[in-house]
Parts: C-alpha cells; structure tokens; sequence
C-alpha cells in the first residue's frame, strides 16, 4: 500500500501491524504501565521454534499476529471509561478483517451491554474469542461479574480461562485452587491454563516470553517472566490457532468457532481437584488435541 493512505478503505491508515485503538495510530507495539505486556501474550503465542533464542509458542510457524493495542499507557490507577470503548471497536475491527482467534488478556469487574453486543458481533463473523478470567482472587458469578470472560456462558465460539501452576513437581493436589491470583467458578469459567510457575529461581513465579527490545533503555529486557490469567489465555488461544490450522490443513476449510470451542472442552483434561476452578475441572491438555 501507499504510506499514509487508507488503501483498503476500512478507516484506518497504514494498519498493516494493527493498530492502537486509544491513541488511534498504527504502531500497537506501546508498553503497558512500562510492563511488555502484549509482547509477552504474543510471545507465549507465536515466538518463533528451533532458532536457538529465547522461547517458542504454542502455535509459533503456524500463525500471524495481529496487533491491537487497547490499553490507558498514561494514567495508571485511573479509569477514564475510554478503554471500555475501544475494547470492542478492536473486537469489531478483528472480526471484520477476517482475524480467526482474538486473545483477550484484559477485563474489569462489572457488565456491559455493549460489550456483549461487539461479542456477539465478533463470534457471529465465526472469530473464537479467548478471555482472561482477571486476577482478582474471587469467585465470579451473577453477583461479581468480570467482563468479557463473564459472558463466555452464554455466547457459542468462546472460552473464559483461569491460571494454574506449570510447576511440573507439584503433584495435582497442590493445584486445588490455581494460581493465587486467578479468578474461578465452574459455571463462568471454562478451562485451566497454566499461568504461574512456582519453581524456584522463576523470578517473580511467572512464565518466561518475549519482551520488549530497547537498545537505548538498560531495563528493557528481551524476554521476561510475568504471571496473570493473562498469560493461561493466550496458551489456550494458541492451541485454538493449531486446531484451525490442522483442520484445514487436512480439510480445505476452516473451522466454526463453536466446533474449535468443542475441540478445545472435548480433550482437556479432568482434575477433580480444579472442579472449584473450571467447568468440570477441565484443564488444557496440548498432547490431547
């Protein structure tokens, strides 16, 4: 395309990497809070495999990322309203430039009609959409809702996903309840991810990915440890990516939203011990796919 035109007519210029909704200009790469967190959900997705640097993702060769940035990088602590807004302008604006998985690591506590309607919107263009549970350490229901994940129970083509500890020598007992953090309840949340790690020398217990590379500012690091269901979600939405690929690699088509979500349910794995947790207990299980 020609720098500095709207070529595809969709309203946005030069948005060939994404966009960042709040500033309305191209560049989606802004770091949060000076905390690389769309790097590292990205990261955890699609970080290239066998280069020999740093990490791989879960569907690393297999998928593209688009880049959409929604966060308030200026007023920490401080909520204007306007993410809200721009949350499902990006919603609409993935579903609508043929995006097939939209990972959603970010929410707040409460409901929104609006909301709800860019989901709908999204799943009914056949985007399946994956969204953090939140870090609250609460139980979510009619009474404390935490949107989007919250409105996973009602629409077909979506997961709400918890955290759990990818400690691999903690027995399934010591996982009872997840992540510290993670938020839980069997009828809004849909599966278990790994989204801490307890191991020792883990620096601050999370999962290693890509960061943010700055030549010029000594604390950027490439490749950072960060917890959070923030961090369970995009693995569950990398798995969705290799379960579109696979189908229609082998098929010739593509997927529906509802029958990745069913994939997804149908191979995770059942702990008795996460029935607090998840729906049924259920926990991500690549090697099942």
């Amino acid at each position: 395309g020609i720098l500095g035109v709207d070529d595809d007519h969709n309203g946005y210029v030069d948005d060939i990497r994404g966009w960042n909704f709040l500033r309305q200009w191209d560049d989606p790469s802004e770091t949060y809070f000076s905390f690389p967190h769309g790097q590292h959900v990205s990261g955890l997705i699609a970080a290239t495999a066998n280069n020999q640097l740093g990490v791989a993702g879960i569907a690393n060769s297999r998928v593209k990322i688009m880049g959409l940035n929604v966060f308030n990088t200026t007023t920490p602590g401080q909520d204007t309203g306007q993410p809200l807004v721009v949350m499902e302008q990006a919603l609409r604006y993935a579903a609508d430039t043929g995006a097939q998985v939209v990972n959603l690591s970010l929410g707040r506590i409460g409901k929104s009609s609006t909301m709800l309607a860019a989901l709908k919107y999204a799943v009914s263009k056949n985007l399946f959409v994956v969204a953090a549970a939140g870090n609250n350490s609460q139980a979510i229901d009619e009474g404390r809702p935490f949107a989007p994940s919250y409105y996973a129970r009602e629409l077909n083509g979506m997961l709400s996903i918890a955290a759990t500890d990818s400690n691999p020598e903690l027995s399934s007992e010591d996982l009872s309840s997840g992540c510290s953090f993670t938020n839980y309840g069997p009828q809004y949340v849909d599966l278990a991810a790994p989204g801490c790690d307890s191991q020792e020398g883990h620096i601050n217990h999370g999962l290693l990915s890509t960061g943010y590379h700055a030549p010029d500012n000594p604390q950027a690091n490439d490749y950072v440890y960060m917890a959070g269901t923030s961090m369970a979600s995009p693995l569950v939405a990398g798995a969705a990516a290799l379960v579109i690929s696979y189908i229609h690699q082998h098929s010739g088509i593509y997927p529906t939203n509802t029958l990745v979500e069913n994939i997804l349910q149908q191979s995770a794995r059942h702990q008795t011990n996460l029935e607090r947790v998840s729906s049924n207990g259920r926990h991500l299980d690549l090697p099942l796919l």
